[in-house]
């Protein structure tokens, strides 16, 4: 009797250890759901950001896609999938649109390197995580000369954030480029505020691009001074750091990164 006693407390305890592992396993499959829903909406909310910001460029200026080659999908770290376009904007230069996906995070990243005309570079990270979103908008001195049409761009740029001032305020994290950006939006909000960052963003583009559409092409020897500068400054994100070169360099490694910020994220090599 007692060693039929003692094989009784056994089967009960594995039998509650079966049920506690079936009921963590039914908490991740439920979450699993709940994070693929969300990642869904995300990927459709950031799809029509990149699609109406894109629509406000060609309404402008030829913009023609041009070959990306490898870097047109690229997984980083494992987890981040990134879908990579680049384009030639007739008489303005170099764009660039990353999509990543990571699950329960997607991001926007559309860089504009003008190097055909005396502006400032436009760059805007958009996230989705989950429920909530960040956005950081700014502009980038990568130029030789900061005249009054130069100005004018800025303030059109920083003239747009009142319809946006609801949206509640955040901060970059400092950088050793910190002196580079004179014009920037930092916003956050919920899944609510996908129209409101969506309309900012192309609101930042009609603003930059309409503000310079008067300004004169470059000489050649100003369009080669000017690819100069943006190379000096990509040159340093990957010298100094950033939190997405750093990414791509621990996953790329230093050599693979800078040739794809040279072909595509900022199409500097199009100069040489």
């Amino acid at each position: 009797m007692s060693d039929v006693t003692s094989v009784k407390p056994k089967k009960k305890a594995g039998k509650i250890i079966l049920g506690i592992f079936i009921a963590i396993l039914a908490v991740i499959a439920v979450l699993a759901v709940i994070v693929a829903v969300i990642a869904s909406k995300n990927t459709k909310a950031m799809n029509r950001a990149v699609d109406d910001a894109m629509a406000v460029i060609s309404e402008r200026y030829n913009v023609t896609e041009e070959e990306c080659g490898e870097y047109s999908e690229m997984t980083i770290n494992g987890i981040m999938k990134f879908d990579v376009k680049k384009y030639d904007v007739e008489g303005i230069g170099n764009l660039s649109v990353m999509k990543m996906n990571a699950g329960a995070m997607q991001m926007i990243s559309l860089i504009l390197n003008p190097q055909e005309k005396n502006m400032p570079l436009v760059s805007a990270d958009f996230m989705y995580i989950l429920s909530n979103r960040k956005a950081y908008y700014e502009l980038y001195d990568l130029v030789e000369t900061k005249d009054e049409k130069y100005e004018a761009i800025l303030d059109a740029f920083r003239n747009i954030s009142g319809p946006y001032d609801s949206l509640e305020d955040t901060s970059s994290t400092p950088a050793w480029f910190d002196d580079l950006r004179n014009a920037t939006m930092y916003k956050k909000g919920k899944t609510s505020d996908d129209e409101a960052l969506s309309a900012m963003l192309c609101d930042g583009l009609e603003a930059v691009l309409d503000a310079s559409s008067g300004l004169p092409e470059l000489t050649e020897e100003q369009k080669k001074a000017k690819n100069v500068i943006t190379k000096d400054y990509t040159d340093g994100l990957i010298s100094n750091g950033g939190i997405s070169t750093d990414m791509f360099k621990s996953s790329l490694g230093e050599d693979v990164t800078r040739d794809f910020f040279s072909k595509v994220l900022f199409g500097t090599g199009r100069m040489d």
